[in-house]
């Protein structure tokens, strides 16, 4: 049996939910938009599917880049 510990088990949320995880550092779990290429950051606990998929929504916006995607 394979025992696979939380951060690994973030980054497979994360690529799920279609992002690439970068990693875990300063108490933040960290990965990358591959729609923008922005790098974005959120709270170990609040890692899910949705919350993921919510923030890579949300970034666009936050970096000015409402209209020039897709």
């Amino acid at each position: 049996m394979i025992e696979l510990d939380t951060a690994q088990i973030r980054a497979d949320i994360i690529r799920e939910a279609g992002a690439n995880p970068i990693g875990e550092r300063a108490g933040l779990v960290w990965f990358i938009d591959p729609l923008i290429k922005s790098t974005l950051v959120m709270k170990p606990e609040d890692v899910t599917i949705e919350n993921v998929q919510k923030k890579m929504a949300a970034a666009p916006r936050q970096f000015g880049a409402v209209g020039t995607i897709g």
